[in-house]
């Protein structure tokens, strides 16, 4: 079903290499098409484009929130979604932009869904715990992805008897990649039900990894920016337990540089049609309308 709906749209939008001016232009920095950012980017397309036929709405395809935040800058595109930590340290210069100041003032558009941590590892790994992978080699995609960040962040709270072995995996081959073997854990942020998390539980028998309840309870009292998060095992065929992680939010942001029309434009349309738009791709069935226009530690366009 998730793959089906990325199918269906994903030949309907072209894409041309910078933002347009014009207030009936839209580009949009999604991610990749297994994950949950593209598919829910082309929806936002599609009910912008049903409410405002002059409109043109392009959906980008990429490596992630970084990349999105990097195509906002330089101003190919005049939305992007990104995780709220990578945002934050983007508005703060930490993390990945600690050595560079990220040269857009950022706005909030749309407070998103929760972006869950997820481990998967397979059913024969003996890997129950974060605290299990020492040693073991970790697939996570390192080309623009927030996803290290978030895992670099967690690393800091455990001592390992030896480091685990990061590698980078792009979404596309994780089932593949831990399914023959090839690494004992793939690991990504990202929102629930997810179509990446789907096709591994489709390929080999696999269970989440749980975050040791003391060592999270420490990183979200340094990290407010993150939440615990239960990943349901019901969500997914063949996971047979319930896992504890850390959460991020997804966001939508742009730069108090794009025209405020095309801000008007969005914003408008979802909010005047959120009973519609949180029914047209799974992982936005949970918001709420009073929380997707909430304030954050980056402010809203205004």
């Amino acid at each position: 079903m998730l793959k089906k709906y990325i199918l269906i749209f994903a030949a309907a939008f072209s894409f041309n290499a910078n933002a347009s001016n014009s207030a009936n232009e839209i580009k949009i920095a999604a991610g990749v098409m297994s994950g949950a950012y593209y598919p829910v980017a082309v929806q936002l397309c599609s009910i912008i484009t049903k409410y405002s036929p002059v409109t043109k709405c392009e959906v980008l395809a990429t490596s992630g929130s970084i990349n999105n935040l990097n195509m906002l800058s330089s101003e190919r595109v005049d939305f992007a979604f990104v995780q709220s930590d990578i945002a934050r340290d983007a508005s703060k210069g930490m993390g990945v932009f600690s050595n560079q100041k990220y040269p857009v003032d950022l706005r909030l558009v749309l407070n998103l869904f929760p972006e869950v941590l997820t481990m998967v590892v397979k059913d024969e790994s003996g890997i129950v715990n974060f605290s299990d992978i020492s040693g073991r080699k970790i697939g996570v995609n390192l080309r623009g992805s927030g996803a290290k960040s978030g895992l670099m962040t967690l690393f800091k709270y455990f001592k390992f008897d030896k480091d685990p072995e990061i590698v980078s995996v792009n979404e596309s081959q994780m089932s593949s990649k831990l399914c023959d073997n090839e690494v004992d854990s793939v690991v990504l942020f990202t929102g629930h039900p997810s179509g990446v998390v789907s096709e591994v539980t489709s390929t080999c028998d696999v269970e989440f990894i749980n975050i040791d309840p003391l060592k999270l309870d420490a990183l979200l009292v340094d990290n407010p920016i993150y939440e615990k998060s239960i990943l349901a095992s019901k969500s997914y065929v063949g996971i047979s337990r319930n896992a504890t992680s850390m959460a991020t939010k997804a966001l939508l942001v742009t730069s108090k540089n794009v025209s405020s029309e095309k801000v008007k434009l969005l914003t408008r349309i979802v909010n005047r049609y959120f009973d519609e738009f949180k029914t047209m791709y799974p992982v936005l069935n949970g918001m709420k309308k009073e929380e997707i226009f909430k304030d954050s530690f980056i402010p809203l366009y205004e």
